[in-house]
């Protein structure tokens, strides 16, 4: 018998032309958070920019399994916030997404 999730995480990272750090922050207050928020199973949303390039940003959402993160990107509402953030933040290229499966946490 395999090992149990702990949960999920997403990291979804995108570059932009220019710092928009006040935009982002904005919008991730007004559009992301309100909507993730209503997902069953999320658990925390952390928004990192990068030291070394100061245009990436990376979103890493905790959730509770898989099955709730796969069931929150399936929504009309991800899809919408997802949208809407695209429009009022242009990036360059295609974000980079990955999940991952948490097999073990600190106490």
């Amino acid at each position: 018998m395999g090992a149990r999730s702990a949960g999920a995480a997403r990291l979804w990272t995108i570059e932009v032309n220019e710092r928009m750090e006040g935009k982002i922050r904005n919008t991730v207050r007004e559009v992301s958070i309100p909507m993730l928020s209503k997902q069953k199973g999320f658990i925390k949303l952390f928004v990192l920019r990068s030291k070394e390039e100061p245009n990436r940003y990376s979103w890493l959402s905790l959730w509770s399994d898989m099955k709730s993160l796969e069931m929150a990107r399936g929504s009309k509402a991800w899809k919408d916030a997802v949208s809407k953030f695209l429009t009022k933040i242009p990036i360059k290229g295609q974000p980079e997404i990955t999940h991952f499966e948490v097999f073990s946490e600190s106490p």
